[in-house]
């Protein structure tokens, strides 16, 4: 049978509460402020976007606080989902996408003979000719 737990919010240890939940809270407290800040002011905008970009770059580490990083990560992916770039990126690789296949067809570098198919064709030719009626173990089936 279950133990009735009596909980008293009188007794409990709040400080030792903020001591385990302050950590979790502070970089998701800062985010929200710095978001909002680089809404309200443009140069902290280009900052934002410049922190995200660097923080990208494996050698760049300008050590600003998470909770920076976290929102500098948010407003840029806003500031791109807002303007409208993910269609210029696809537009901009369908274009590249499209020339370089028209480089590979002019300067030839496809073969124009298809191995893997004449090899597949052969061995389904080979295959069909093959009589499946004979028993494993010699004989013919009737």
């Amino acid at each position: 049978m279950a133990q009735k737990i009596d909980l008293d919010i009188n007794k409990l240890d709040w400080l030792a509460i903020a001591r385990v939940t302050a950590p979790i809270l502070a970089p998701v407290i800062l985010a929200v402020a710095w978001v909002t800040f680089t809404k309200f002011d443009k140069k902290a905008s280009w900052l934002s976007t410049l922190f995200a970009v660097s923080e990208l770059i494996p050698t760049v580490n300008l050590n600003l606080p998470s909770g920076i990083v976290l929102g500098s990560f948010y407003a840029t992916a806003t500031e791109i989902l807002e303007s409208g770039m993910t269609q210029d990126l696809k537009n901009a690789w369908g274009t590249t996408s499209s020339l370089f296949e028209d480089f590979v067809k002019k300067e030839g570098i496809y073969a124009k003979e298809d191995p893997v198919g004449d090899i597949v064709s052969k061995g389904w030719e080979w295959l069909t000719g093959l009589d499946l009626r004979r028993r494993p173990f010699g004989g013919r089936s009737k």
